[in-house]
């Protein structure tokens, strides 16, 4: 059973200052038998329980499974740098990945600039592009082969740019339609077929994966796009890179990706580096799934490994993860865990796990809890809460990571005293999972059992 929006919104309208079995009512209603809702929320400042329901109960957490890998990466790595390096070689130049995930091609130019200035000039030996994750899989346990060629869903690569996508466009043009890409390369094919219609663009993931089919023509003036995830993508990052140095006169040499370490010989030409606040908020805000997964395999990586230009897999970072949770007092059969950024459908977690994973790290020292925090979207103000809990008494008072896969909707996070307050009165977790149809109704639930929390606990003021 589903309710309307309208007729939800009304219903929960009152519940502000109704009673526990009131909230529960109101729950049950808009659940009826067949949609699953969890709730858990503590006040920090006493410890006791504002509201629980079902807490222990496990359910398919969408991209609130990001926060057991943030919490952990805050808790033990709060000083990560990534960086990405070009080296000199006896024959050509060498780019070598570090497990940047929000590399871009701005990155590229940048390290280009960095060549001008010392002077290299008149490359032409072969790019060789060391990914250190070559030889493991590019996608997550339990992730849908067929979301693939979606931006969300990119393949994971210790060497990428633009986040291992393109945009392709196609502008209206005489006689024909004109098709780009961005970034410029010739990584993928494009196939061209003139007939009226909208404008598609497809990448077939499994007959022709490095083929984009593009059909149709753009009505009017304005352009059609599509951002659509690359295959290889280390390869990708080679030739972006290739074309732009031939673009500055610099090199025209093969581009091929290598798995091992080229070593320490060679002088560093040029360095990009990323630091984990601007990763944690990239993951937690705009819940980037690429930013997480490349996260959780840092987060297995030993320092000496990484010392030597080395990236983890994904189940060393999965048990130190396993690792994290065991310290805040969870149960190790309380939960599954399959990925790191939420996309797989075999996960399993519950409100009670993701109240104790922000508890712990609250109160733990140094500076984990604050970056988590920094990292998480605000209510009514930025990523994606921005267009959420506006005109209500939690504009400034909540950040909170949302949870978003087929049939699946949660929220957990914090709660402050005070607007703009950098602390947390109350920790939270919404799991609402098994409906059909739109997510929205389901968000106004989350939206309201959040506002009754507030009034429960005294806060708003």
């Amino acid at each position: 059973m589903r309710l309307p929006i309208i007729c939800l919104a009304t219903l929960l309208a009152g519940c502000v200052s109704t009673s526990r079995d009131a909230l529960d009512s109101v729950i049950d209603t808009a659940a009826g038998d067949a949609v699953q809702v969890s709730v858990h929320a503590v006040d920090l400042r006493s410890g006791e329980v504002v509201f629980s329901r079902s807490p222990r109960l496990l359910m398919r957490p969408g991209s609130t499974m990001k926060l057991l890998t943030t919490c952990a990466v805050a808790a033990s790595r709060p000083d990560l740098v990534v960086k990405t390096m070009v080296r000199a070689r006896t024959n050509g130049i060498a780019l070598i990945g570090g497990g940047d995930p929000m590399f871009a091609s701005a990155d590229l130019e940048a390290l280009v600039d960095q060549l001008v200035a010392k002077g290299l000039e008149g490359t032409r030996g072969p790019i060789v592009c060391q990914d250190p994750l070559a030889d493991e899989d590019s996608f997550g346990q339990g992730w849908m082969w067929d979301d693939e060629p979606e931006a969300f869903m990119p393949h994971v690569s210790g060497l990428t740019v633009d986040r291992g996508c393109v945009t392709v466009t196609v502008r209206a043009g005489e006689p024909d339609s004109i098709v780009s890409m961005t970034p410029a390369s010739d990584h993928l094919e494009v196939r061209r077929s003139l007939d009226a219609g909208p404008v598609r663009i497809v990448r077939h993931p499994v007959r022709r994966p490095f083929t984009v089919h593009v059909s149709g023509t753009p009505s009017g003036a304005a352009p059609a796009s599509r951002t659509i995830s690359v295959p290889a993508p280390a390869l990708h990052a080679g030739r972006v890179f290739k074309a732009i140095l031939m673009r500055r006169g610099l090199a025209t040499g093969d581009v091929r990706v290598v798995t091992s370490p080229l070593g320490e010989g060679g002088e560093i030409l040029a360095v990009r580096e990323r630091r984990l606040p601007e990763l944690l908020a990239r993951s937690n805000g705009p819940s980037d799934n690429l930013v997480t997964e490349l996260l959780l395999r840092h987060l297995g990586t030993p320092d000496v490994a990484r010392s030597r230009g080395r990236v983890g897999g994904p189940d060393a970072g999965l048990d130190k993860v396993r690792d994290h949770l065991t310290a805040c007092g969870v149960d190790p059969a309380g939960y599954r865990l399959a990925d790191g950024s939420g996309v797989s459908h075999y996960n399993l977690v519950s409100a009670h796990l993701l109240v104790a994973l922000l508890r712990d790290l609250r109160g733990r020292p140094g500076p984990g809890w604050a970056l988590l925090r920094e990292s998480l979207p605000r209510a009514g103000r930025d990523g994606t809460l921005k267009g959420r809990f506006r005109d209500t008494p939690a504009l400034g008072h909540v950040r909170a990571k949302t949870g978003t896969i087929s049939g699946v909707s949660a929220l957990a996070g914090v709660i402050s005293a005070k607007a703009g307050e950098n602390d947390a009165a109350v920790v939270f977790a919404i799991l609402v999972q098994n409906f059909t149809g739109p997510a929205r109704p389901w968000r106004v639930l989350q939206e309201r059992i959040v506002l009754a929390l507030m009034e429960r606990a005294g806060l708003g003021g």
